[in-house]
């Protein structure tokens, strides 16, 4: 298994320095993380920012931070979605069971050895995993994408992975 790309947004997340501890005394005070589930798609929420997630393709729907949208129509997504005929669609940290202290969801789509995505440099043949992960007191979302390519699987390759961003007009020019 390979982890192609790891996108931060929030220079002061805690991801960066590491504070992700509960015994941490300057994170007492902020929102717990929550995941909520529906059918179509998944929300991470901690108080300053709220992801939507749909299960259909990995694509973040919505980005609100603190209280403003910030994407456009299009929302984010990455170059290869891991949309197949075959989905795997969970929660990978549920934040329940860490006081919550974070919470991450994942989108698999299962190749079965037929290529997947149409991104730059063309289809992968491998398993395509989205994750999406937020943390209490961040000031952002994490994402990334983990390509497997199995055994029985033929040959491939991965011309570039990458993850765009589409901002809302209204508050970027």
């Amino acid at each position: 298994m390979l982890v192609l790309v790891t996108v931060t947004a929030g220079a002061d997340s805690g991801f960066a320095q590491g504070t992700f501890s509960k015994a941490d005394p300057s994170r007492a005070d902020q929102s717990a993380v929550s995941v909520a589930e529906t059918a179509d798609s998944f929300t991470l929420d901690n108080g300053i920012i709220a992801a939507n997630i749909t299960k259909r393709s990995g694509t973040l729907t919505s980005l609100v931070y603190r209280g403003m949208q910030m994407l456009n129509r299009q929302g984010g997504y990455w170059s290869h979605a891991a949309t197949s005929s075959k989905m795997i669609q969970r929660i990978t940290i549920d934040p329940q069971a860490n006081d919550g202290e974070r919470g991450e969801v994942s989108v698999k789509g299962i190749s079965g050895g037929k290529p997947m995505g149409s991104g730059p440099g063309g289809s992968t043949v491998a398993d395509i995993e989205i994750r999406y992960a937020l943390g209490r007191g961040d000031s952002g979302i994490y994402t990334y994408s983990i390509f497997e390519h199995k055994p029985d699987y033929p040959a491939t390759a991965v011309g570039e992975a990458r993850y765009c961003a589409k901002l809302n007009d209204d508050i970027f020019d």
